[in-house]
């Protein structure tokens, strides 16, 4: 069998789970990956014959991708800001929004020497990537599972980014006076697809990747972001960043909520597809 034909393959049979364009792309980022060819060499390469292990080790990729596992999960890395990380079923693959959310805070003005918080840090891919970009800041990211902890410690290490790893569950966070106005920026994507949305969720999402950080209730979907805003307006130093992530149906609901907050300069961003998927603040 040729690269030609497995590639093929690939694509014929992911074409019954993904769009076009998503199949081609899944089988260039396997056949990349698994044969350790670049997308250039990958398609001068296709009359190339496989080698029996190669072969039966892709054979072995598709039989999960027709189950609706994620690539990254397959892979067991995730690309984030030009940063590998290592992903697997304890954290959110980190996605596009979320390098957005980030190239926003790091055009905004913080100080090389800024203390940021990341809240529900997962992988670790905001915190990491903020340390990468701010060499001198001083970094914490808290998560309420241990699993994805260890996943973060693991990246922090790969990438040599000294941050703080807290093992916390937000919604008992308590903020002692002593730490008070001490941060410049406080970051989050928390849990927002409502379980009213779970339906349309694609499979490899819903049946995959961790439930507690993507899904809230429809009777309080705005919880963690009441519950981090309250956090934020006390940490935060005056003029300090306040970073979110949200729901595109909710972004007038989020700009409410904080603006009652007392926050101020509260802005809505559009996503690189046109929708409203990030929000700032300052205290």
């Amino acid at each position: 069998m040729k690269i030609r034909d497995i590639s093929e393959k690939f694509r014929d049979q992911l074409s019954h789970i993904y769009p076009e364009s998503e199949s081609n792309t899944i089988t260039k980022m396997v056949l990349s990956d698994k044969l350790n060819l670049s997308g250039n060499a990958l398609l001068i390469s296709q009359d190339q014959e496989l080698t029996d292990i190669n072969k039966h080790d892709l054979l072995l990729i598709l039989k999960d991708l027709e189950k609706g596992k994620p690539v990254q999960y397959i892979l067991g890395h995730a690309w984030f800001y030009g940063l590998k990380l290592k992903v697997d079923p304890s954290v959110l693959i980190p996605r596009q929004e979320t390098e957005e959310l980030v190239d926003w805070a790091l055009h905004s003005d913080l100080a090389p020497k800024s203390k940021i918080m990341d809240i529900g840090s997962g992988s670790g891919c905001i915190a990491i990537a903020m340390s990468k970009n701010l060499l001198n800041a001083d970094v914490y990211a808290i998560d309420i599972s241990q699993e994805a902890l260890k996943t973060a410690a693991e990246n922090a290490m790969q990438h040599e980014c000294n941050i703080s790893l807290l093992h916390m569950d937000v919604m008992a966070l308590h903020t002692p006076s002593e730490e008070r106005g001490l941060f410049d920026a406080i970051m989050s994507n928390p849990p927002y697809v409502k379980e009213s949305e779970i339906a349309q969720m694609h499979i490899n999402v819903k049946d995959h990747e961790p439930h507690s950080a993507l899904f809230v209730s429809d009777e309080d979907p705005l919880i963690f972001y009441r519950k981090i805003g309250e956090i934020a307006i006390k940490l935060l130093k005056p003029e300090g960043f306040l970073f979110f992530e949200i729901n595109e149906a909710h972004g007038f609901d989020v700009r409410s909520l904080l603006d009652d907050m007392g926050f101020r300069d509260i802005e809505l961003r559009k996503d690189s597809n046109e929708k409203e998927r990030m929000i700032r603040a300052r205290k």
